[in-house]
Protein backbone atom coordinates (compact mmCIF):
# COMPACT_ATOMS: atom_id res chain seq x y z
CA UNK A 1 0.00 0.00 0.00
CA UNK A 2 1.05 3.23 -0.77
CA UNK A 3 0.13 6.64 -0.56
CA UNK A 4 0.94 9.97 -3.63
CA UNK A 5 0.35 13.43 -2.71
CA UNK A 6 0.19 15.13 -6.36
CA UNK A 7 0.66 18.58 -5.28
CA UNK A 8 -0.70 20.06 -2.36
CA UNK A 9 0.16 23.48 -0.43
CA UNK A 10 2.28 23.59 2.23
CA UNK A 11 -0.81 25.91 4.07
CA UNK A 12 -4.00 26.91 3.27
CA UNK A 13 -4.95 30.19 0.69
CA UNK A 14 -5.55 32.65 3.68
CA UNK A 15 -9.01 33.19 2.12
CA UNK A 16 -10.73 29.69 2.56
CA UNK A 17 -13.66 29.10 5.08
CA UNK A 18 -14.45 25.63 4.74
CA UNK A 19 -12.78 22.12 3.52
CA UNK A 20 -14.20 19.60 1.63
CA UNK A 21 -12.91 16.28 0.21
CA UNK A 22 -13.94 14.15 -2.70
CA UNK A 23 -12.84 10.47 -3.47
CA UNK A 24 -13.57 7.63 -6.25
CA UNK A 25 -12.22 3.92 -6.86
CA UNK A 26 -9.77 3.42 -9.67
CA UNK A 27 -9.24 0.20 -10.96
CA UNK A 28 -6.75 -0.99 -13.40
CA UNK A 29 -5.15 2.27 -14.20
CA UNK A 30 -1.93 0.58 -14.09
CA UNK A 31 -2.67 -3.00 -14.11
CA UNK A 32 -3.26 -5.18 -17.45
CA UNK A 33 -6.73 -7.55 -17.90
CA UNK A 34 -4.78 -10.16 -15.94
CA UNK A 35 -4.79 -8.41 -12.87
CA UNK A 36 -6.89 -6.11 -10.81
CA UNK A 37 -5.08 -3.17 -9.12
CA UNK A 38 -7.17 -0.80 -7.20
CA UNK A 39 -6.50 2.58 -5.89
CA UNK A 40 -8.13 5.79 -4.40
CA UNK A 41 -8.14 9.00 -5.35
CA UNK A 42 -8.88 12.07 -3.40
CA UNK A 43 -9.21 15.62 -3.66
CA UNK A 44 -9.14 17.96 -1.28
CA UNK A 45 -10.37 21.81 -2.14
CA UNK A 46 -11.39 24.57 0.13
CA UNK A 47 -14.04 27.64 -0.84
CA UNK A 48 -13.69 31.23 0.00
CA UNK A 49 -16.75 32.77 0.96
CA UNK A 50 -17.33 33.74 -2.47
CA UNK A 51 -18.13 30.16 -3.28
CA UNK A 52 -14.79 30.42 -5.26
CA UNK A 53 -12.77 27.06 -5.70
CA UNK A 54 -8.95 26.05 -4.27
CA UNK A 55 -7.39 23.76 -4.94
CA UNK A 56 -5.42 21.79 -1.34
CA UNK A 57 -4.27 18.59 -2.47
CA UNK A 58 -4.72 15.56 -4.21
CA UNK A 59 -3.61 12.07 -3.27
CA UNK A 60 -3.83 8.43 -4.62
CA UNK A 61 -3.73 5.54 -2.42
CA UNK A 62 -2.70 2.20 -4.00
CA UNK A 63 -5.10 -0.30 -2.39
CA UNK A 64 -8.82 -1.77 -2.63
CA UNK A 65 -11.79 -0.92 -0.14
CA UNK A 66 -11.78 -3.00 2.87
CA UNK A 67 -7.96 -3.50 2.95
CA UNK A 68 -6.89 -2.17 6.32
CA UNK A 69 -3.74 -0.63 5.44
CA UNK A 70 -5.47 1.40 2.06
CA UNK A 71 -8.52 2.23 4.42
CA UNK A 72 -5.95 3.68 7.34
CA UNK A 73 -4.44 6.15 4.64
CA UNK A 74 -7.39 6.94 3.06
CA UNK A 75 -8.69 7.66 6.78
CA UNK A 76 -5.35 9.81 7.59
CA UNK A 77 -6.32 12.36 4.91
CA UNK A 78 -9.74 12.25 5.58
CA UNK A 79 -8.97 13.39 9.52
CA UNK A 80 -5.30 15.50 8.63
CA UNK A 81 -5.28 19.32 10.17
CA UNK A 82 -4.32 22.28 7.86
CA UNK A 83 -3.26 24.89 8.79
CA UNK A 84 -3.33 28.90 7.43
CA UNK A 85 -0.10 31.26 7.86
CA UNK A 86 -2.02 33.18 10.75
CA UNK A 87 -1.42 29.49 12.76
CA UNK A 88 -5.44 28.48 12.30
CA UNK A 89 -5.93 24.71 12.16
CA UNK A 90 -8.87 23.61 9.70
CA UNK A 91 -10.24 20.02 8.86
CA UNK A 92 -12.04 18.50 6.42
CA UNK A 93 -15.71 19.00 7.06
CA UNK A 94 -17.44 16.67 4.62
CA UNK A 95 -16.27 14.08 1.94
CA UNK A 96 -18.42 11.80 -0.49
CA UNK A 97 -16.98 9.14 -1.74
CA UNK A 98 -18.02 7.73 -5.24
CA UNK A 99 -19.21 3.77 -4.66
CA UNK A 100 -20.21 2.75 -7.89
CA UNK A 101 -17.28 -0.06 -9.63
CA UNK A 102 -16.32 -2.71 -8.06
CA UNK A 103 -15.93 -1.85 -4.81
CA UNK A 104 -19.68 -0.60 -3.65
CA UNK A 105 -20.29 -2.51 -0.34
CA UNK A 106 -16.53 -2.10 0.88
CA UNK A 107 -16.82 1.82 0.00
CA UNK A 108 -20.48 1.33 1.90
CA UNK A 109 -18.88 -0.01 5.18
CA UNK A 110 -15.65 2.15 4.80
CA UNK A 111 -17.80 5.43 5.13
CA UNK A 112 -20.72 4.04 7.31
CA UNK A 113 -17.41 3.53 10.27
CA UNK A 114 -17.20 7.71 10.55
CA UNK A 115 -19.30 9.06 13.17
CA UNK A 116 -22.07 11.11 11.92
CA UNK A 117 -20.73 14.19 12.96
CA UNK A 118 -17.73 13.92 10.25
CA UNK A 119 -20.12 13.91 7.69
CA UNK A 120 -18.53 11.31 5.24
CA UNK A 121 -20.75 10.05 2.89
CA UNK A 122 -20.86 7.20 -0.14
CA UNK A 123 -22.58 8.65 -2.77
CA UNK A 124 -23.67 7.26 -6.43
CA UNK A 125 -22.68 9.17 -9.52
CA UNK A 126 -24.38 9.18 -12.63
CA UNK A 127 -22.74 7.79 -16.21
CA UNK A 128 -23.44 10.69 -18.35
CA UNK A 129 -22.41 10.44 -21.76
CA UNK A 130 -18.84 12.37 -22.23
CA UNK A 131 -19.38 16.18 -22.36
CA UNK A 132 -22.51 16.22 -21.48
CA UNK A 133 -24.53 16.99 -17.86
CA UNK A 134 -27.63 16.19 -16.32
CA UNK A 135 -30.21 19.17 -15.77
CA UNK A 136 -30.96 18.10 -12.30
CA UNK A 137 -28.20 17.64 -9.31
CA UNK A 138 -30.80 15.94 -6.97
CA UNK A 139 -32.70 12.88 -8.67
CA UNK A 140 -36.43 13.24 -8.57
CA UNK A 141 -36.39 9.13 -7.59
CA UNK A 142 -33.83 7.31 -5.49
CA UNK A 143 -32.00 5.05 -8.16
CA UNK A 144 -31.96 1.02 -7.32
CA UNK A 145 -29.50 -0.96 -7.85
CA UNK A 146 -30.17 -4.25 -9.42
Amino acid sequence: VAQRCLGGLEFLVIDVVVIVAGGDTQTNKEGSDLEQLASREIQVVGFNRYGQLRHIAYYVVEGAPGDPRADAEVTAILDKTYRKRDGSEWRIEAAAIDLGGHFADETRRFCAGFHSRRNIFAVKGRNNAKGTRSALVWPTKPSRSQ
